[in-house]
């Protein structure tokens, strides 16, 4: 009779913790990603400031178009850091951790073996993350040029038309297309 109490209080006490666990894991999603786009909106009027105090020189070495894409592209990408990848980065470290530490204590050995293989694993991690970098970097001016072609045409849809200029676009759009997969 006391084990079917104990199994309905500890049944309810884990309940309880799941019901905790899924409240909080909402409200974290909910602080951080309202701080992630406090900061993207942040950057962002801090970038917009700055573009319009450059001088006029800027803009005709850079397409405006570009800089906007590029802009957006880049805060898009700090947004869903804040938002989603730090709280899974911060909750699959915790995780690690606490693994780690409940391993030291049950086999010492084990343990010391699981972090040699788990050395092993980052080094190959960060050796794989620097190649990747230059080929992300690569695709993501790629798509910097495409959306900065489009923006400014599509802003100056009308001045094309008007000095029937769309063949002519749409072939340099053709170009950038292609260029954008040569990477």
């Amino acid at each position: 009779h006391s084990d079917y109490r104990a199994l309905i209080s500890y049944s309810a006490l884990y309940m309880g913790l799941l019901g905790l666990g899924v409240f909080l894991s909402y409200r974290q999603i909910l602080l951080v990603s309202a701080m992630g786009l406090s900061i993207v909106n942040d950057l962002k009027r801090e970038l917009f400031e700055r573009i319009l105090s450059l001088e006029l020189t800027f803009f005709n070495k850079n397409r405006v178009g570009w800089i906007l894409a590029r802009i957006e592209s880049d805060s898009e990408e700090l947004k869903q850091f804040f938002s989603h990848v730090s709280v899974r980065l911060l909750s699959n470290l915790l995780t690690f951790v606490g693994i780690v530490c409940i391993l030291l204590f049950s086999d010492f050995q084990i343990a010391m073996a699981m972090l040699v293989v788990c050395a092993i694993m980052l080094v190959c991690i960060i050796f794989f993350l620097a190649r990747m970098k230059k080929i992300y970097n690569e695709v993501r001016e790629s798509y910097a040029r495409v959306s900065g072609f489009l923006a400014e045409y599509v802003q100056g849809v009308f001045l094309v038309r008007l000095f029937g200029r769309q063949a002519q676009v749409e072939s340099e759009l053709e170009k950038v297309g292609e260029a954008r997969y040569q990477t």
